[in-house]
C-alpha cells in the first residue's frame, strides 16, 4: 500500500476511534503546549517516495526505509541508497551498528521469500540477510533494543529475546500503527490512544496523559517522539508519562529520535530536524 495512503487510513481509524474530535495541544493532560523552536527543513536532493520509517545510528547518519529500499539522508539534503538493495523495506530498527533490524516484501530483482520475515544487516545496510520467519511475517510495526525484538504482523504481536531467532506470542490482543522501546518499556500506538506495557507485551495499560492521536513513535535510549494527525511533534524523555509539543512537520511520513534533543521528521521532499530547546 501507498505509505501515504496507508498513513492517512492510520490516522483516520486511530482518530476515527476513541478519540471524538481534535484537541488542541493544551488538551493533552500533563502534555506541555510551549512553543519550541521549530528547526529548520532542508530539502532533499531526491524524493523518497512510499516511506516506511527512519532510524539514526551510532555514527549520527539519519536511514529512511522505503518502498525501494534504505536510503542515507544527509544534513545537506544528499540521498543516497545504503546498498544495493531495492527491497520494500516496511519495519525498521537500528539498535547499533551491527544490529539493524527490518522486514518487508522483496523487490522486482530480489532473491528474498515474499515476506521477507525478520531480515539483518551488520554493515549499515550494505548487505541483508535473513534471520527468521521468512515466507511468514511481514513486520509493519517493528521495535528493537539490545535486549528484545517485538514486530507486528498483522496477524499478532511477537517478540524475541535472542536476536530475532526465535519468536514468542505476546498475550495481548493488539493491533498497533507503531512500536517503540525505552529500555524495558514498550508502546504502541492503537486506536484506542497510547498504550504501554511493561512485561514484553503480555499486558498494556492506557497512557492516560498522552497526546490525543498519536500514530507514529519513535525512540533512542531514553528519547521517545511521536506525531499525531494534526501533524504535530511530541517529545516525552519518561516513556510516555508527561510529554512536550515540539512543532509540527507538514507532510511528515516517518520520524527518527536523535536524543532528548532532537528528532528528524521525513517526508517525501524534505528532512526536517526538530529541536527540543527546553
Amino acid at each position: 500500500m501507498d505509505v501515504r495512503l496507508r498513513t492517512a487510513a492510520l490516522m483516520v481509524v486511530i482518530a476515527g476511534v476513541g478519540l471524538t474530535g481534535c484537541s488542541s495541544q493544551s488538551d493533552a493532560g500533563s502534555a506541555s503546549a510551549s512553543t519550541p523552536s521549530s528547526g529548520t527543513s532542508i530539502s532533499l536532493s531526491e524524493s523518497l517516495m512510499h516511506l516506511h520509517g527512519a532510524a539514526v545510528d551510532d555514527a549520527g547518519d539519519l536511514f529512511a526505509a522505503t518502498h525501494d529500499g534504505v536510503w542515507r539522508v544527509g544534513g545537506d539534503g544528499s540521498v543516497s541508497r545504503a546498498g544495493s538493495s531495492g527491497d520494500d523495506f516496511m519495519g525498521f530498527a537500528i539498535t547499533s551498528a551491527t544490529g539493524w533490524f527490518a522486514s518487508g516484501h522483496p523487490g522486482a530483482e530480489s532473491t528474498m521469500t515474499d515476506p521477507m520475515g525478520l531480515i539483518t544487516s551488520t554493515d549499515r545496510g550494505e548487505t541483508w540477510s535473513v534471520l527468521s520467519r521468512a515466507g511468514v511475517s511481514d513486520f509493519h510495526a517493528l521495535a528493537a533494543s539490545n535486549t528484545l525484538i517485538v514486530g507486528f504482523d498483522g496477524k499478532q504481536l511477537l517478540r524475541s529475546t535472542d536476536g530475532g531467532k526465535a519468536w514468542n506470542p505476546a498475550t495481548a490482543a493488539i493491533t498497533p500503527a507503531s512500536l517503540a522501546l525505552v529500555d524495558s518499556t514498550l508502546l504502541a500506538t492503537t486506536k484506542s490512544g497510547l498504550l504501554r506495557s511493561s512485561d514484553q507485551g503480555d499486558t498494556f495499560e492506557s497512557v492516560p496523559d498522552a497526546p490525543p492521536g498519536l500514530v507514529l513513535l519513535s525512540s533512542r535510549a531514553s528519547a521517545l517522539w511521536a506525531l499525531d494527525t494534526q501533524e504535530r511533534l511530541w517529545v516525552s524523555a519518561d516513556a510516555g508519562t508527561t510529554w512536550s509539543a515540539r512543532g509540527s512537520a507538514p507532510g511528515a511520513q516517518a520520524i527518527a529520535a536523535v536524543d532528548e534533543g532532537s528528532a528528524f521528521a521525513i517526508s517525501e521532499s524534505e528532512v526536517k530536524e526538530v529541536v527540543n530547546d527546553q
